[in-house]
Protein backbone atom coordinates (compact mmCIF):
# COMPACT_ATOMS: atom_id res chain seq x y z
CA UNK A 1 0.00 0.00 0.00
CA UNK A 2 1.65 3.23 -0.85
CA UNK A 3 1.78 6.06 1.95
CA UNK A 4 0.60 9.55 1.28
CA UNK A 5 2.71 12.01 0.64
CA UNK A 6 3.43 14.91 3.19
CA UNK A 7 2.55 17.62 1.87
CA UNK A 8 0.07 16.31 -0.40
CA UNK A 9 0.47 16.38 -4.61
CA UNK A 10 -1.32 19.23 -5.74
CA UNK A 11 -3.65 19.91 -8.75
CA UNK A 12 -0.73 21.49 -10.15
CA UNK A 13 2.18 18.74 -9.92
CA UNK A 14 -0.35 15.97 -10.81
CA UNK A 15 -1.26 18.27 -14.67
CA UNK A 16 2.45 18.20 -15.13
CA UNK A 17 3.01 14.96 -14.46
CA UNK A 18 -0.27 13.91 -16.93
CA UNK A 19 1.68 16.15 -19.41
CA UNK A 20 5.02 14.28 -18.80
CA UNK A 21 2.82 11.24 -19.72
CA UNK A 22 1.19 12.88 -22.19
CA UNK A 23 4.48 12.52 -24.20
CA UNK A 24 4.79 9.17 -24.39
CA UNK A 25 2.12 8.31 -27.00
CA UNK A 26 4.41 10.75 -29.68
CA UNK A 27 7.52 8.90 -28.81
CA UNK A 28 5.89 5.82 -29.66
CA UNK A 29 4.51 6.29 -32.60
CA UNK A 30 7.54 8.06 -33.98
CA UNK A 31 9.26 4.94 -32.76
CA UNK A 32 7.35 3.10 -34.67
CA UNK A 33 7.41 4.53 -37.78
CA UNK A 34 11.71 4.22 -37.39
CA UNK A 35 10.67 0.50 -36.39
CA UNK A 36 8.36 0.25 -39.51
CA UNK A 37 11.54 1.41 -41.37
CA UNK A 38 14.06 -0.60 -40.18
CA UNK A 39 11.98 -3.90 -40.78
CA UNK A 40 10.88 -3.54 -44.34
CA UNK A 41 14.19 -2.82 -45.24
CA UNK A 42 16.02 -6.19 -45.21
CA UNK A 43 18.44 -5.63 -47.75
CA UNK A 44 20.90 -4.33 -44.79
CA UNK A 45 22.44 -1.20 -47.21
CA UNK A 46 23.84 1.45 -45.17
CA UNK A 47 20.00 3.35 -45.17
CA UNK A 48 19.36 0.74 -42.88
CA UNK A 49 22.20 1.39 -40.72
CA UNK A 50 21.45 4.82 -40.35
CA UNK A 51 17.76 4.26 -39.66
CA UNK A 52 19.08 1.58 -37.02
CA UNK A 53 21.40 4.33 -35.07
CA UNK A 54 19.01 7.13 -35.92
CA UNK A 55 16.26 5.11 -33.66
CA UNK A 56 18.61 4.15 -31.19
CA UNK A 57 19.67 7.43 -30.42
CA UNK A 58 15.64 8.69 -30.47
CA UNK A 59 15.10 6.34 -27.92
CA UNK A 60 17.64 6.69 -25.76
CA UNK A 61 16.98 10.74 -25.89
CA UNK A 62 13.60 9.95 -25.94
CA UNK A 63 13.83 7.74 -22.39
CA UNK A 64 16.09 10.20 -20.72
CA UNK A 65 14.17 13.47 -21.47
CA UNK A 66 10.82 11.89 -20.24
CA UNK A 67 12.82 10.13 -17.20
CA UNK A 68 14.38 13.52 -16.47
CA UNK A 69 11.11 15.84 -16.91
CA UNK A 70 8.79 12.95 -14.53
CA UNK A 71 11.63 13.07 -11.86
CA UNK A 72 11.85 17.28 -11.87
CA UNK A 73 7.88 16.87 -11.11
CA UNK A 74 8.63 16.22 -7.49
CA UNK A 75 12.13 16.89 -7.01
CA UNK A 76 10.90 19.40 -4.77
CA UNK A 77 10.51 17.10 -1.78
CA UNK A 78 14.24 15.70 -2.08
CA UNK A 79 15.26 19.89 -1.84
CA UNK A 80 17.73 19.49 1.50
CA UNK A 81 15.66 21.66 4.33
CA UNK A 82 17.41 23.04 7.77
CA UNK A 83 16.14 21.91 11.47
CA UNK A 84 12.90 23.55 12.13
CA UNK A 85 12.35 24.14 7.95
CA UNK A 86 8.99 22.03 6.70
CA UNK A 87 8.59 21.97 3.18
CA UNK A 88 4.91 23.25 1.97
CA UNK A 89 4.81 22.99 -1.91
CA UNK A 90 6.51 22.67 -4.74
CA UNK A 91 6.62 22.54 -8.67
CA UNK A 92 8.94 21.64 -12.09
CA UNK A 93 8.58 25.23 -14.18
CA UNK A 94 10.39 27.36 -16.09
CA UNK A 95 11.88 30.50 -14.64
CA UNK A 96 11.33 33.86 -16.76
CA UNK A 97 14.39 36.49 -15.73
CA UNK A 98 13.30 39.97 -15.41
CA UNK A 99 16.00 40.98 -18.54
CA UNK A 100 13.86 38.79 -20.69
CA UNK A 101 15.25 35.57 -22.56
CA UNK A 102 14.15 31.78 -22.52
CA UNK A 103 12.88 29.87 -19.66
CA UNK A 104 15.13 28.19 -17.24
CA UNK A 105 13.64 25.01 -16.93
CA UNK A 106 13.96 24.41 -12.81
CA UNK A 107 12.53 23.17 -9.85
CA UNK A 108 10.94 25.76 -7.20
CA UNK A 109 10.53 24.88 -3.38
CA UNK A 110 8.59 26.53 -0.60
CA UNK A 111 8.91 25.73 2.84
CA UNK A 112 7.97 27.94 5.79
CA UNK A 113 11.10 30.00 5.92
CA UNK A 114 11.69 30.24 2.07
CA UNK A 115 11.38 29.82 -1.65
CA UNK A 116 13.78 28.14 -3.66
CA UNK A 117 14.73 28.26 -7.48
CA UNK A 118 17.44 25.07 -8.35
CA UNK A 119 17.75 25.34 -11.92
CA UNK A 120 17.84 22.05 -13.93
CA UNK A 121 21.32 20.26 -15.75
CA UNK A 122 20.60 21.95 -19.09
CA UNK A 123 19.31 25.48 -17.48
CA UNK A 124 23.06 25.93 -15.94
CA UNK A 125 24.57 25.41 -18.91
CA UNK A 126 22.66 27.88 -20.07
CA UNK A 127 23.91 30.39 -17.17
CA UNK A 128 20.69 29.99 -14.66
CA UNK A 129 21.95 29.87 -11.36
CA UNK A 130 20.00 28.95 -7.82
CA UNK A 131 18.28 31.74 -5.77
CA UNK A 132 16.20 31.87 -3.00
CA UNK A 133 13.99 34.53 -1.33
CA UNK A 134 12.87 35.23 2.21
CA UNK A 135 9.07 34.50 2.70
CA UNK A 136 8.73 37.89 4.32
CA UNK A 137 9.60 39.19 1.36
CA UNK A 138 7.25 37.42 -0.94
CA UNK A 139 4.11 39.29 -1.40
CA UNK A 140 1.18 38.01 -3.88
CA UNK A 141 0.67 35.56 -6.60
CA UNK A 142 -1.08 36.74 -9.75
CA UNK A 143 -1.54 35.32 -13.76
CA UNK A 144 -0.24 38.32 -16.05
CA UNK A 145 -0.33 38.40 -19.57
CA UNK A 146 2.69 37.11 -21.54
CA UNK A 147 4.70 40.53 -21.61
CA UNK A 148 7.75 42.12 -24.14
CA UNK A 149 9.76 39.14 -23.20
CA UNK A 150 8.53 37.34 -26.28
CA UNK A 151 11.48 34.51 -26.36
CA UNK A 152 9.43 32.28 -24.62
CA UNK A 153 5.39 33.00 -26.27
CA UNK A 154 2.58 31.78 -24.78
CA UNK A 155 -0.49 33.63 -23.25
CA UNK A 156 -0.04 34.41 -19.79
CA UNK A 157 2.56 33.45 -16.81
CA UNK A 158 2.64 33.18 -13.08
CA UNK A 159 4.12 36.29 -11.36
CA UNK A 160 5.04 36.17 -7.77
CA UNK A 161 5.96 39.34 -6.30
CA UNK A 162 8.92 40.39 -4.27
CA UNK A 163 8.99 43.11 -1.53
CA UNK A 164 12.24 45.59 -3.09
CA UNK A 165 13.09 43.31 -6.04
CA UNK A 166 12.00 42.39 -9.01
CA UNK A 167 8.98 39.89 -9.42
CA UNK A 168 9.54 35.92 -9.60
CA UNK A 169 7.89 34.26 -12.96
CA UNK A 170 6.93 31.23 -13.41
CA UNK A 171 6.07 29.09 -16.32
CA UNK A 172 4.35 25.65 -17.12
CA UNK A 173 1.38 24.17 -19.03
CA UNK A 174 -1.15 25.16 -16.25
CA UNK A 175 -0.84 28.45 -15.17
CA UNK A 176 -4.16 28.90 -13.02
CA UNK A 177 -3.47 25.65 -11.08
CA UNK A 178 0.32 26.51 -10.60
CA UNK A 179 -0.98 30.14 -9.25
CA UNK A 180 -3.97 28.90 -7.60
CA UNK A 181 -1.43 26.05 -5.32
CA UNK A 182 1.42 28.79 -5.25
CA UNK A 183 -1.09 31.18 -3.37
CA UNK A 184 -2.75 28.38 -1.27
CA UNK A 185 0.86 27.03 -0.26
CA UNK A 186 1.99 30.53 0.38
CA UNK A 187 -0.77 31.16 3.02
CA UNK A 188 -0.08 27.93 4.51
CA UNK A 189 4.07 28.59 4.36
CA UNK A 190 2.76 31.96 6.85
CA UNK A 191 0.85 29.84 9.06
CA UNK A 192 3.38 27.49 9.73
CA UNK A 193 5.93 30.08 9.95
CA UNK A 194 4.18 31.52 12.97
CA UNK A 195 5.43 31.43 16.39
CA UNK A 196 3.16 29.09 18.97
CA UNK A 197 2.07 30.55 22.72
Amino acid sequence: MATALDPPVTASERAVRRSVLGQLPLFAILGAIICAQLVFRTNGDGLSWAFLALFVVFAVLGAAQIAGDLRAVGAWRLVVTEPGETLVWGTSAQRILPTGGGGYAGVFALSSTRLRYIPRALARIRGASPAEWSLDRLGTVSIEPNDHRKRVRGSRWVVLSVEQEDPITLLNNHQDLLADDLHTALLRARQQSRPTD
